[in-house]
């Protein structure tokens, strides 16, 4: 004989204190809007957003700050809610190739999504309000043409 199975909803709280480990450098320069990568000294790579061991499995990976420019690769907007957040809106996000940096990363491009195309300069800013997690703490802006 099969019965419905019963359910009752309960609502749960959780406050975590998230360690950083030997990423907190990264972390660190994010918040003051600054790129920190890691480079490989064996194979020569740098990494944003760093790795700790490079893909060429060397474990002694040196820190290295790059200034924050870059070229945005490929993006895509839409609706949606940012992670840690009851924020909710239209965003733009985009892989990214950093000045210095051996791989893209994923970033938040601030501006009309209209008016996003690959292959336009970009650089990392401090972002305009505070977060849940540093890894949220930069944006990425266009860079204005030399006049």
């Amino acid at each position: 004989m099969t019965e419905s199975a019963m359910a009752v909803q309960l609502g749960i709280s959780l406050r975590y204190t998230h360690g950083l480990g030997d990423l907190s450098p990264y972390f660190l320069a994010l918040t003051g809007g600054v790129a920190l990568a890691t480079h490989c000294n064996i194979c020569k790579r740098t990494w944003f957003a760093p790795r700790l061991i490079c893909a060429c499995q060397n474990r002694r990976m040196a820190w290295q700050p790059l200034d924050g420019g870059g070229v945005l690769r490929h993006w895509t907007s839409g609706r949606a809610v940012l992670p840690g957040t009851s924020i909710s809106g239209e965003f733009a996000f985009g892989l990214i190739q950093l000045d210095g940096a051996s791989n893209l990363c994923l970033g938040r491009v601030l501006g009309e999504a209209i008016r996003i195309e690959p292959n336009q300069r970009v650089r990392l800013l401090p972002a305009a309000r505070d977060w849940v997690h540093p890894s949220q703490s930069c944006d990425f802006s266009f860079e204005l043409p030399n006049a």
